[in-house]
């Protein structure tokens, strides 16, 4: 269950992806996950569809600086608010955002900011009961393995195992969710920001796209049932389906492509998610809004 949580708190500009579920994998670390067993439930299922679309931190950090993007430090929750978080359900969120404000610092080579980031995501962890999930030596060959995905993922699926067997003992599984929701929020938080300042056609494609992505995590939240320390999330995901849901999924056909002059022509078809500004303009207020509400 945890697989995605880490995922989202290690990988989290979770923006960057395209998280439809129709052609995602169905493995951890090699495990083939299509075999009959009880412990794999729809959740889990769900859970890592999300994790295998997701992009590796370098597919992210490319996409950002080709935008023209640079560091803006004022875009991240200030770690300066980590001592606010009294409730697990601040601390589980705010765990998420720590995560991915602190892969944002990453990308950019921000090592001091990158420090206390990290600072922040294992005060939160500590609290919570997982710090050894999120402690030095995890952070290290986290670090160590950005641009490898394979290695990205064992390390994951290792770590999840002890955080996952924690929330069970003690009886707390709507934490992991919670993580994987803050952690989302904030990568769109960012990645609506950036696309409002740079126009990048990229970026705000990869902010359409999560007109996908954002179902699935309704469905993974909603998977825990009347847990209600996710009445409120889903609540806030819900209003921020609403604009996404107006948005309209295009069909898009390339040219007529051949790779040599005796192969018949392939044609392709992708699909786009339109966005107009007035739209971005709007769906970047209602997360700024939930974000802040997550944060303060």
């Amino acid at each position: 269950m945890l697989t995605r949580n880490f995922c989202l708190l290690v990988l989290s500009l979770a923006v960057f992806s395209s998280c439809g579920s129709d052609s995602t994998k169905n493995e951890v670390a090699g495990t083939d996950t299509t075999t009959t067993a009880p412990a794999k439930s729809k959740e889990m299922q769900k859970a890592q569809q999300i994790l295998y679309a997701l992009p590796s931190p370098a597919e992210a950090a490319a996409l950002m600086k080709s935008s023209g993007a640079t560091f803006d430090l004022a875009v991240l929750n200030p770690t300066g608010n980590v001592s606010k978080y009294g409730s697990n359900e601040s601390k589980a969120l705010n765990l998420g955002v720590y995560g991915t404000d602190l892969i944002y610092a990453n990308i950019f080579e921000q090592t001091q900011e990158s420090s206390e980031y990290f600072k922040c995501a294992n005060t939160l962890a500590t609290a919570l009961g997982i710090n050894d999930v999120f402690g030095e030596a995890t952070y290290k060959r986290v670090k160590a393995n950005m641009q490898n995905r394979d290695s990205l993922m064992a390390i994951i699926a290792e770590a999840s195992l002890d955080a996952d067997s924690y929330f069970k003992e003690n009886e707390r599984p709507a934490a992991s969710a919670l993580v994987a929701v803050g952690g989302w929020i904030e990568g769109l938080y960012i990645a609506t920001t950036i696309a409002g300042k740079t126009k990048s056609e990229a970026i705000i494609q990869r902010v359409a796209e999560q007109k996908n992505c954002l179902n699935n995590l309704i469905g993974l939240v909603e998977s825990f049932g009347s847990e209600k320390e996710l009445t409120g999330v889903s609540s806030d995901l819900k209003e921020i389906k609403v604009l996404f849901d107006v948005l309209e999924v295009k069909k898009t056909t390339p040219a007529k492509t051949t790779s040599s002059s005796t192969e018949a022509p392939t044609v392709g078809v992708s699909r786009h998610i339109a966005i107009s500004p007035e739209q971005l303009k709007a769906l970047a207020e209602k997360v700024g809004t939930i974000r802040n509400k997550i944060t303060q």
